[in-house]
């Protein structure tokens, strides 16, 4: 979808699958932004973010607007000069790997619509992203 494209403004990826593996890559060398992460975008404002707040090294995972409020996770991450994040998202959970397991997060997720895309933001400056890529999955049920 992207490789090594600077950006300082969202990108959104139109997508409506219930079953996603995405991986992102974010050069931090030289990011001036805040914060940096992907929105799983929902309707009705519905949305699950996944992000990293540069100034407290800290990867985040908030869930108050992904149906029913299961809160915000976090955990203390030195990403240093790249950060890796490596999703899974099925019906009613999200998994979130960062830096090869450096820092994993989980939770159940509620959407009460179709899911309307992927979208990369930045928070107070840009970034350049090495790799945005994002297959379907199948569904080992059907």
């Amino acid at each position: 979808m992207l490789t090594n494209k600077a950006l300082s403004e969202s990108y959104i990826v139109e997508v409506n699958e219930d079953l996603l593996e995405i991986q992102a890559v974010f050069d931090l060398a030289e990011c001036q932004a805040s914060s940096v992460g992907i929105k799983i975008r929902g309707i009705n404002n519905e949305e699950t973010l996944m992000y990293y707040n540069l100034n407290e090294q800290k990867l985040l995972l908030d869930c108050t607007h992904s149906g029913k409020e299961d809160g915000v996770r976090k955990v203390a991450l030195q990403a240093g000069e790249t950060l890796a994040l490596r999703i899974f998202v099925d019906r009613s959970s999200i998994e979130v790997f960062a830096n090869e397991g450096q820092a994993t997060m989980t939770s159940r997720i509620y959407p009460k619509q179709s899911r309307l895309g992927i979208e990369l933001f930045i928070e107070g400056g840009d970034v350049i992203v090495k790799e945005l890529t994002y297959w379907n999955l199948k569904d080992i049920w059907k």
